[in-house]
C-alpha cells in the first residue's frame, strides 16, 4: 500500500489488524489502532512528545513488580479503573462493585474471624471492626468471602513500604451463619499517589493533580472490602 499521507498510515494499520483471528482481539485491535492515531492527530503529537511519552512508559515497566502495578496506578489516576468497573458491573440487581484500586493484591492471607491484620509491628491507635453481609432483602450472606486490604497509620501500604512485613493490613475472612466477619487492625489514614518514586506520581504533579492523601473510605461486600 502506497503511503501518501497521514491517513494512509492508518488506514494501513488498521487494514493489518483486521486480519487478526481472534474476534474479540481484532476488535480491540481496530479500534485502539484508529483512537491512537486520532488521538495522535487531535493533539498534534510531536517526535518530542511521543518520545517523552514512551520514556514514561518504560519507566511504569520498571517500577512495577510482583506486588505493585505502576499501570494499574496510573488506570486509577485516570479514571479509567473506575469507567471499566462501573460498565461491567454497575447497576442491576447486585451489590454495586467495589473497585479493586492499584494496592489491592492476590493470595491475601486467610484469616479468622477475630484475628488480627497487623503481621509486623505497626504502631496506631488499636481498630475494632464488626460487619455484615446481607443481600438485597436484607437476609444474611452465610460462607461469603470478604477480602479486607488498607493503607497503614502513615498512609502506605505494605507492598509499598519496606518496613511492613508482607501481607501486612490484609486479610480474607468468611462470613459466619449470620453473616457477620470481625478483625483488629490499626486506624489507617488516607493514602496519597507516591509523589517522587512513582512515574505515576510525577505525571500528576506535573498537571496540577494533587497527589496527597485521599479520604480514606470502606465499603465491603460479599466480593471486597477496602480501606
Amino acid at each position: 500500500m502506497m503511503i501518501d499521507g497521514p491517513q494512509d498510515v492508518t488506514s494501513a494499520v488498521v487494514e493489518a489488524m483486521r486480519r487478526t483471528s481472534d474476534p474479540r482481539l481484532r476488535e480491540i485491535m481496530t479500534s485502539l489502532a484508529a483512537h491512537v492515531h486520532a488521538f495522535a492527530t487531535l493533539v498534534r503529537l510531536t517526535e518530542a512528545e511521543l518520545r517523552q511519552g514512551a520514556a514514561i512508559l518504560a519507566e511504569m515497566g520498571k517500577l512495577t513488580t510482583a506486588s505493585h502495578n505502576e499501570f494499574i496506578l496510573m488506570a486509577g489516576s485516570l479514571g479509567l479503573s473506575s469507567l471499566v468497573c462501573l460498565q461491567n458491573h454497575g447497576g442491576g440487581e447486585r451489590t454495586s462493585h467495589s473497585l479493586l484500586g492499584p494496592f489491592w493484591r492476590m493470595h491475601s492471607p486467610p484469616t479468622h474471624n477475630g484475628d488480627t491484620l497487623v503481621r509486623s509491628p505497626t504502631s496506631g491507635a488499636a481498630l475494632f471492626v464488626s460487619a455484615r453481609v446481607v443481600d438485597r432483602s436484607g437476609t444474611a450472606v452465610a460462607g461469603a468471602e470478604v477480602d479486607v486490604w488498607h493503607a497503614s497509620p502513615v498512609g502506605l501500604y505494605e507492598n509499598q513500604d519496606p518496613a511492613q512485613a508482607g501481607m501486612n493490613l490484609r486479610g480474607k475472612f468468611v462470613t459466619d451463619d449470620d453473616g457477620r466477619f470481625w478483625f483488629r487492625t490499626v486506624k489507617m489514614v488516607g493514602y496519597p499517589i507516591p509523589p517522587t518514586a512513582s512515574s505515576v506520581g510525577c505525571c500528576a504533579r506535573s498537571i496540577g493533580i494533587r497527589t496527597g492523601p485521599r479520604t480514606c473510605t470502606c465499603s465491603s461486600s460479599s466480593r471486597a472490602s477496602k480501606c
